[in-house]
């Protein structure tokens, strides 16, 4: 695997802090990949802004310090093969 190259075996995963950054440029590496990518971003407008400039990637809001909302978040996903949390906390 490469930074450029995500494994063809990671289909479904969820990614925290996409919003931009580092976050981002995985989640839209996962999704050029074919791979099914819901991303979070800390706030409604750095979602909204998100999805805007990329329509391949799911994104909803996400505050990773409340551990309710993680697991509502979790749960209704589904099981996963990939969670990367480039939030911070």
């Amino acid at each position: 695997m490469t930074a450029t190259s995500p494994p063809d075996t990671a289909r479904r995963l969820l990614i925290t802090g996409a919003s931009s950054g580092i976050g981002l440029g995985i989640a839209r590496a996962f999704a050029a990949s074919g791979a099914q990518v819901p991303a979070t971003g800390a706030t409604d407008d750095e979602v909204q802004a998100a999805a805007e400039r990329d329509s391949t990637i799911r994104f909803k809001r996400l505050d990773v310090r409340d551990q309710a909302a993680v697991d509502t978040l979790v749960t209704g996903l589904g099981p996963l093969d990939v969670v990367v949390n480039s939030a911070p906390a």
